[in-house]
């Protein structure tokens, strides 16, 4: 069967070997893109608006709104701390539009307000 492939090809058994060995490094190319590519596609949380670093910060489960605003370097001082938009997707591929008000948040000390992978921070400015 193979010498029958190799007939069809016209190969030589030289020119097989190197079209494995093409072949194979092929293939090793493709899977350290993948991996590349993987890596790239970590959950993250993106907060942006009246905030210190706006940008994106890598998610864990553990992950605060609290804590991702400290991420961020924290208000501007212009910042609505009361009017902090959380957007995020919900299971049914709608986005819920979800309103904070971190200072009453920060004031009760009570459990964090966790994030999800992909939820969306929007922090406003006061308006003067």
């Amino acid at each position: 069967e193979l010498r029958s492939q190799n007939e069809r090809l016209k190969l030589t058994a030289g020119e097989a070997v190197d079209r494995a060995a093409d072949l194979l490094v092929t293939l090793e190319r493709l899977k350290a893109a993948q991996a590349v590519a993987h890596e790239s596609v970590r959950p993250q949380v993106e907060i942006m608006g009246a905030i210190g670093k706006p940008g994106v910060i890598p998610f864990s489960p553990d992950l605060s709104l609290t804590r991702a605003i400290s991420l961020a370097n924290g208000f501007t001082r212009f910042a609505d701390k009361k009017q902090v938009t959380v957007r995020r997707l919900k299971p049914d591929g709608t986005t819920a539009i979800l309103v904070v008000d971190v200072d009453a948040l920060m004031a009760a000390q009570g459990e964090p307000w966790p994030l999800q992978a992909t939820d969306t921070i929007y922090v406003p400015e006061r308006q003067l």
